[in-house]
């Protein structure tokens, strides 16, 4: 198993009120799933995805990633395995204003050193990323001197660098034209067919489609809709 979550719980405190973001969440989803998480703004979903990423630590449960507890490792731990076998596309744009496209790409690798000569090795596949998003043109730009769907694209190769397992994906194509975001799905699907994990928050339920599996989040509760023709029946899960 991929990733096994089981009773995960995460609240926060709002003047004199505790407020229950992530609510007794479980569920389990292996290396053939592409998971799409759809839910209203403030439902909990972001929250749900920092947890699996490490990026916040659970008040309970756990979240365990090819067996190991993810709240269990150091920071450094973590962030290595968020530059590794877990991708993070963050919702908004994440590139750095002072790198080229190209070393924006690179950048999970540089955080952590290049084994010596893999500097040629890096470059190659960062340009075939680009290439494949469309963007190799612009492998010598600036961030500030892209449109926000070709950022969007950057941030995605940068994403793939290192191989991972499981690609996570905040709300990436919200602020997108219809265009761009149907290809940037498209691209998901695809590395999804090789092989990549992914889980994929979206308030846009029309993205549904592009996943093998739907989950709802409601009140920090998640349920799994499950495809009978059309999503017909739901389980609710932790409750």
């Amino acid at each position: 198993m991929l990733l096994s979550v089981s009773e995960l719980k995460r609240t926060y405190r709002r003047g004199e009120r505790i407020f229950s973001a992530v609510e007794d969440v479980s569920f389990e989803m292996s290396e053939q799933d592409f998971v799409c998480v759809t839910g209203e703004s403030g439902s909990g979903k972001s929250t749900l995805l920092h947890l699996l990423t490490g990026l916040l630590r659970p008040d309970a449960g756990r979240v365990l990633f090819e067996g190991r507890d993810i709240a269990a490792l150091s920071d450094g731990e973590r962030a290595r395995l968020r530059n590794g076998r877990i991708a993070c596309v963050p919702q908004g744009y994440s590139l750095l204003n002072n790198f080229s496209v190209l070393d924006n790409v690179r950048l999970p690798r540089l955080m952590y050193g290049e084994a010596r000569g893999a500097r040629a090795e890096t470059v190659q596949k960062a340009t075939r990323l680009l290439a494949r998003m469309g963007i190799a043109r612009l492998a010598a730009e600036r961030p500030q001197n892209l449109s926000g769907g070709e950022q969007r694209r950057v941030a995605i190769a940068r994403s793939l660098i290192a191989d991972p397992a499981l690609l996570v994906a905040d709300e990436p194509t919200g602020d997108l034209d219809p265009k761009t975001a149907a290809s940037i799905l498209e691209f998901f699907a695809e590395i999804h067919r090789e092989g990549t994990a992914i889980v994929m928050v979206t308030h846009e339920r029309e993205r549904v489609s592009f996943a093998n599996r739907h989950f709802v989040m409601d009140g920090g509760r998640l349920r799994e809709e499950h495809r009978q023709g059309l999503f017909c029946r739901s389980e609710i899960f932790g409750g």
